[in-house]
């Protein structure tokens, strides 16, 4: 296992705006229509400079996204104009991935629950739009479940020296629980977004999205084992015999993993693709 610094730079996760508004006269739409090409093309360049960058390094991606935001925010202001163009679940949709990728967590999941809330308001009425457009938000709000165990775990070890009955509560709790009952926190999300995978089937963007965040959930494990690991040295109640046993039982269950979404992920990517993300990938979990 790559037992490489804990890094919590974003990750690939191939949440991309699956829309074509079409181009109105009002400003608000104008606005919409801007953002959403903005943080389309922060998107992608955002990638490009992922793949570049070792696991130590992280990106700067606050300077991509705020422009989307600031026009995605102004269009809100709006509201009407949105609504009577039935684009308000659309906006807040947009704004939850500015969010999301400026690490506003909580407010990308009020501003995702909002989206959602609108497009079953939609679907109760009969109004038709694009049922990807709620299954992103969906996704999004695991993925933020994701995101969030990564910043825990970093807070958790960064605040003092652990010893190994604390690291392995903490583990138990939020990263991984070895029992046949019981799920830690990045666990459930984790099978959460397994469960999501029959919705999108034939829909290689989200079906990308959903591998991609299962992917970034067993990099933050691996992250999560690698400390787990390190806590042996502040005072570990077991032998380093019974911790590598332990240890050894935990990769029987997250390698397996790894391997088969790493080959989902391939099937899905053109050749080119598969050959720079899978490695990615590999080379960080």
């Amino acid at each position: 296992m790559n037992q490489s610094h804990l890094s919590l730079f974003r990750f690939a996760t191939q949440l991309i705006c699956l829309f074509s508004l079409l181009w109105l006269s009002s400003c608000c739409t104008q606005r919409l229509s801007r953002a959403q090409d903005d943080f389309n093309n922060f998107e992608e360049k955002y990638k490009e400079i992922q793949l570049e960058l070792s696991d130590k390094e992280s990106i700067p991606y606050q300077g991509f996204f705020e422009d989307a935001y600031e026009d995605v925010q102004s269009a809100l202001g709006k509201k009407s104009c949105l609504e009577q163009d039935y684009l308000l679940a659309d906006a807040y949709l947009i704004k939850a991935l500015c969010e999301f990728r400026l690490d506003i967590y909580d407010k990308s999941r009020n501003s995702a629950n909002k989206a959602i809330t609108e497009y079953f308001d939609m679907e109760s009425k009969g109004l038709s739009f694009q049922m990807e457009r709620k299954k992103l938000a969906q996704i999004l709000l695991i993925q933020l479940d994701i995101e969030q165990g990564g910043k825990e775990l970093k807070t958790f070890y960064s605040s003092g020296n652990k010893n190994y009955d604390q690291a392995k509560s903490y583990h138990l709790l939020s990263i991984y629980d070895q029992s046949a009952t019981d799920q830690a926190k990045l666990e459930e999300a984790i099978s959460e977004m397994e469960d999501f995978k029959s919705s999108v089937e034939g829909n290689n963007p989200l079906a990308i999205a959903l591998i991609s965040s299962q992917l970034a959930g067993l990099k933050i494990w691996s992250d999560g084992i690698s400390k787990f690991w390190e806590s042996k040295a502040a005072g570990a109640t077991m032998t380093r015999q019974q911790l590598n046993a332990y240890i050894d039982e935990e990769e029987k269950h997250l390698l397996p993993r790894k391997k088969e979404l790493l080959e989902e992920l391939e099937s899905l990517l053109t050749p080119d693709q598969a050959t720079r993300w899978v490695k990615w990938w590999d080379d960080r979990i």
